[in-house]
C-alpha cells in the first residue's frame, strides 16, 4: 500500500496528530479543528451570553443636576441634584424572555450538534471514498500482473507453434490497458487525500493515510423504529422544536410588555446653609422618594410586536412539519441504499464471484491444452475484474449510506437494537 501512496513533499502539522492515523484520529481532529465547527460552536457560546443579558433588569440611571442659579429657600440655597432610578417591567416579562433566550441557546446547541454529525459524515465519506480507491488499485494492480502473466503465457504458445501471434497482441493491449488504468487510479489518490484533509480541517499536504472500509452488513432495520428515532433525536428537527418553544415565550413576553411599568427613584438635593441665622434645619439636605408608572398608551405598537412574534411562531412550526417529512423521505431513500448496496455484495461475494474465479481457472487451463481460446481466458479475466469492482462499489456504497443513515438519526446504528455478528 506504501507505494500506492502520493508522495507529498510537506508533511502534516503534527501537532498532536498522529503519523500513522486512522479513521478515529480525523474524526477527533475534526471535531475540534474544523473552521466550520469552530464558527458554529461560537454561536452556541453567544446564545449562553445572551440569556443573562434577556434576564437582567434594565439599566440603573444615575443623575446629576447642577443650579446655575441656586433656588433660595427657608433652609438655604439648593445647588445641585443628585438622582438615581431603576425601571421594572411588568411581572414576568424578564423571566418570559429569559426563558425563551435560554431555549434559544438550547436550538443552538442542537444546531452545533447538527454540524459535528455533519462534519463527521463528511470525514467518513471521504475515508471510506479513499478506502475504494486504494482497494481498487491493489484489485486493478492484481489483474495487471495476471495480465502480464497471460502474456507470457501467449508468447510462449505463439513460439511454440500453438497460438497465433494476435493473441499476443490482445495479451500486450489489456496489459496496456490495466497500466493506464492503473496509472489514472493513483492520479485520483491526490485530490482524494485532499477531501479527507479538507473535511478534517487539516493542511491539504498531509500525506493520506493507508484507509481501510468497514465489513458489508446484511442490515435489517425496523421502519417504525427508525421514524420515532428521527423524530426524537434529529438534531435539526429538535433546534427547530427548541425555536417554537422560545417564540410561545416571546408571544407572551410581547403580551406582558402591554403591561404598565414601574419605576422607583431617590432624588438628594444638596442645600446651602441660610443666609437667616438661626433658622431650624439650616442647610439640611432633602432627599425625595419617586415613584413613577410607565402607561403604554400605544396600544399599537404592542399589538405589532404580539403579532409579529406569533407570525414567526408559526414560521417555525411550518419549518419543522416540511423539515420532518424531508427527513422521512430521506430515510427512506437511504434505507433503499443500504439494502440494495447489502443484496448486491451479497450476490458477488457468495454466488458470481465464486463461480467467475473457477470459469477463469477452467478457461487458462483449457487454453494451455488448447481447448479454449485466448479470447475466452481474456473475457473470463475481465469479468472476474468487473465482479470484484461491482463488490468493492457495494461494500463502499454500503458504508456510505450507513453514515448517512447514522448522520440522518443522530444516533449510531447499535443503539437500534441487539446485534447478531454482522447483522443489525
Amino acid at each position: 500500500m506504501l507505494c500506492l501512496m502520493p508522495v507529498v513533499s510537506v508533511a502534516a502539522d503534527q501537532d498532536g496528530f498522529p503519523e500513522q492515523a486512522v479513521l478515529t484520529d480525523y474524526l477527533q481532529w475534526a471535531i475540534e479543528h474544523n473552521p466550520g465547527l469552530l464558527g458554529s460552536r461560537a454561536n452556541y457560546e453567544v446564545s449562553l451570553h445572551n440569556i443573562d443579558q434577556a434576564g437582567a433588569l434594565p439599566d440603573l440611571r444615575l443623575a446629576w443636576g447642577e443650579m446655575i442659579v441656586p433656588v433660595e429657600t427657608r433652609v438655604g440655597p439648593q445647588q445641585r441634584i443628585f438622582s438615581v432610578s431603576q425601571s421594572l417591567p411588568w411581572f414576568g416579562s424578564l423571566g418570559e424572555a429569559e426563558t425563551a433566550a435560554q431555549f434559544r441557546a438550547q436550538a443552538a446547541q442542537s444546531l452545533f450538534q447538527a454540524d459535528s454529525l455533519a462534519v463527521e459524515q463528511g470525514v467518513r465519506r471521504a475515508w471510506f471514498e479513499l478506502a475504494h480507491l486504494q482497494q481498487e488499485i491493489i484489485l486493478t494492480r492484481a489483474h495487471f500482473d495476471l495480465s502480464r502473466q497471460s502474456e507470457d503465457i501467449a508468447l510462449r504458445a505463439y513460439e511454440a507453434g500453438s497460438a497465433r501471434f494476435r493473441h499476443v497482441l490482445q495479451a500486450q493491449m489489456e496489459s496496456e490497458n490495466l497500466n493506464n488504468r492503473l496509472d489514472s487510479l493513483k492520479d485520483r489518490l491526490i485530490p482524494a487525500s485532499v477531501s479527507l484533509n479538507t473535511a478534517a480541517g487539516l493542511p491539504a499536504s498531509t500525506v493520506a493515510p493507508e484507509a481501510s472500509l468497514p465489513d458489508a452488513y446484511q442490515v435489517s432495520l425496523v421502519m417504525v423504529d427508525l421514524i420515532e428515532t428521527l423524530h426524537r433525536d434529529n438534531p435539526e428537527l429538535e433546534s427547530l422544536r427548541r425555536q417554537e418553544e422560545s417564540h410561545r415565550h416571546l408571544v407572551e413576553a410581547a403580551r406582558l410588555s402591554g403591561r404598565p411599568g414601574l419605576t422607583l427613584g431617590l432624588d438628594y438635593i444638596m442645600t446651602g446653609d441660610a443666609l437667616m441665622p438661626g433658622v431650624d434645619d439650616s442647610g439640611k439636605d432633602p432627599v425625595i422618594a419617586r415613584l413613577a408608572i410607565n402607561v403604554p398608551l400605544w396600544s399599537g405598537k404592542t399589538t405589532a410586536r404580539r403579532l409579529a412574534s406569533a407570525s414567526r411562531l408559526q414560521a417555525v412550526s411550518s419549518d419543522r412539519s416540511r423539515l420532518r417529512l424531508d427527513l422521512e423521505q430521506q430515510l427512506e431513500n437511504i434505507l433503499y441504499r443500504v439494502r440494495d448496496a447489502g443484496r448486491s455484495w451479497q450476490l458477488y461475494d457468495k454466488n458470481l464471484l465464486p463461480r467467475a474465479r473457477q470459469i477463469l481457472t477452467a478457461s487458462t487451463s483449457d487454453y494451455e491444452t488448447g481447448r479454449a481460446t485466448f479470447d475466452e481466458v481474456i473475457g473470463a479475466r475481465e469479468n472476474l475484474l468487473g465482479l470484484e469492482l461491482a463488490r468493492l462499489r457495494a461494500a463502499a456504497d454500503q458504508a456510505l449510506a450507513l453514515n448517512d443513515l447514522e448522520a440522518l438519526l443522530g444516533a449510531p446504528l447499535e443503539s437500534f437494537g441487539p446485534t447478531n455478528g454482522n447483522e443489525y
